[in-house]
């Protein structure tokens, strides 16, 4: 299968920290998970006010009409970090509507990080968790975590009542914590609470890949889809949103010759230094994708008014791209 889409992406961020009005997600704003649901768009995203690296997200909410321009949600966050019975705060949310049991449910990941006096990661985890709610504002968590290594789930309802979800994984508790970033497990659930891990990961980098982070799948023409970030050695600190497609969802063929939605090479542009956290949406005539990015800048003031600085650039947009159907040829 060969990708032929050809994205149309909306000049300026649709959120950032930049112009928002609300002063929770100050320094990052990043991570959407976006539905259609009677007659609106909603997004959940995370944001912090308090520095890049504190991993004390708190998650907000958005509605739009068109998908396009956003309404942030006047009492915003609606889940903080205390919120949250484990962990510092909230990672990487997946929401879905589930039509038969008529609520919104959340699959989250909420991590633990120690650093030693030179600023380095001891230690890191970062277990799934996992909320409900009637309008999508009020969340009841559940109090304990269910899996102890994730980040970024993807989770689909089966026609037979039945769960999927992608998400990476490391190994085991004993490799390395940076190992997630480079396997995407599948996993299955009766009940989207009670998950059983394949035995070997889907997706790992191949070719001159070296990551594969933030699986979003989806079904296109009879297949599945799975938009993921990596980088390459040649490029470093660029990473950008890449594909495979799978006829059963757990073997796949990665597409690494080109990304599937590149940076944006001006150093002016929101886009120019990642494209990450894809998040595709079938639109029935069209499609959307919405994508967190970091830009060219490395400055930004924390939480108590100091002018710091990141090198690795600050996810503090999130962006839009559309394009017509059709948009993939067999070959």
């Amino acid at each position: 299968m060969i990708f032929n889409i050809f994205w149309e992406r909306y000049e300026q961020p649709i959120l950032s920290t930049l112009c928002t009005g609300q002063s929770w997600c100050k320094v990052a704003l990043y991570a959407p998970t976006v539905l259609y649901h009677k007659g609106k768009y909603r997004m959940w995203y995370v944001g912090t006010s308090t520095d890049t690296r504190s991993g004390d997200n708190a998650l907000g909410y958005a509605e739009s009409l068109d998908g396009l321009v956003w309404s942030e949600y006047e009492k915003n966050p609606i889940a903080r970090p205390g919120d949250f019975p484990f962990g510092n705060g909230i990672g990487t949310p997946c929401v879905i509507f589930d039509e038969e049991a008529g609520i919104f449910k959340l699959w989250f990941v909420s991590p633990s990080i120690t650093k030693d006096e030179r600023g380095q990661v001891v230690t890191m985890t970062q277990q799934l968790g996992y909320g409900e709610s009637e309008d999508g504002i009020k969340w009841k968590i559940r109090p304990e975590p269910f899996y102890d290594s994730g980040r970024a789930p993807c989770v689909r309802k089966n026609a037979d009542g039945s769960f999927g979800m992608w998400m990476n994984s490391r190994p085991s508790l004993k490799h390395d914590p940076f190992d997630l970033y480079k396997n995407i497990y599948y996993f299955t659930s009766p009940d989207g609470i009670k998950w059983k891990r394949s035995s070997s990961p889907a997706l790992q980098p191949t070719g001159k890949l070296t990551t594969a982070l933030y699986p979003d799948v989806a079904r296109v023409d009879n297949r599945f889809i799975m938009l993921f970030v990596a980088n390459t050695s040649k490029e470093g600190n660029i990473y950008q949103v890449y594909a495979a497609t799978s006829q059963d969802g757990q073997q796949w063929t990665i597409s690494e010759e080109e990304p599937f939605l590149p940076i944006r090479r001006d150093k002016e542009l929101f886009d120019s230094r990642y494209t990450s956290t894809p998040r595709f949406l079938d639109c029935g005539d069209h499609y959307k994708l919405y994508y967190s990015s970091r830009d060219r800048g490395n400055l930004y003031c924390d939480g108590q008014g100091k002018l710091r600085t990141d090198n690795s650039g600050i996810y503090r947009h999130i962006g839009v791209a559309t394009a017509p159907k059709p948009s993939f040829i067999d070959t």
